[in-house]
């Protein structure tokens, strides 16, 4: 990932909050409508990320597609999706409505697909690659996790570990 060292740990949370809203989705009613309100951070933060890049003064949430379209390779998409979000996580923290499972699937699945496009369209970098791993400031270190990320991925969990485990890692970094 060729990314400016700020832009990947702020991509970084975005995604680590994106997470986080996934994983509250799969607990009971009503725990999971918590949810909302993180994938609304998340992608109200990655909003703010696109405005700083392009230099754009951050508007209101729904403004922002008119602001940003321009200026994003081939459009900023899924406005119906994020305004369904917007307008879901303002009855839940506005109302007091507690949104269906449903709601809170499609809503999750909106802002996969929104982020990922956007991410992809903007830093050219795939959404999924995204780690907290951006955040570690040592290049080295950096460079050990990226590997055991690598290895976990291809299912070589406890390589992944070794390649982590204290004495392993240069205590110099």
């Amino acid at each position: 990932m060729t990314l400016v060292p700020a832009t990947a740990r702020r991509l970084a949370f975005i995604r680590y909050l994106h997470r986080l809203a996934d994983t509250q989705a799969q607990l009971p009613d009503p725990q999971s409508a918590v949810s909302l309100l993180m994938l609304h951070d998340a992608v109200e933060s990655l909003l703010l990320l696109v405005a700083d890049h392009y230099g754009v003064a951050s508007p209101k949430f729904e403004d922002y597609w008119k602001v940003l379209s321009p200026k994003v390779p081939g459009g900023l998409i899924g406005f119906r999706g994020m305004q369904r979000l917007h307008r879901s996580r303002n009855d839940l923290k506005h109302n007091g409505v507690v949104p269906s499972s449903a709601t809170i699937a499609l809503a999750g699945s909106d802002a996969a697909a929104f982020m990922s496009a956007t991410v992809q369209a903007v830093f050219t970098v795939d959404y999924t690659d995204v780690s907290m791993v951006d955040v570690v400031s040592q290049a080295k270190l950096r460079a050990q996790l990226r590997a055991a990320e690598v290895e976990h991925s291809g299912g070589k969990t406890r390589l992944a570990m070794v390649g982590t485990a204290p004495g392993s890692v240069d205590s110099r970094v």
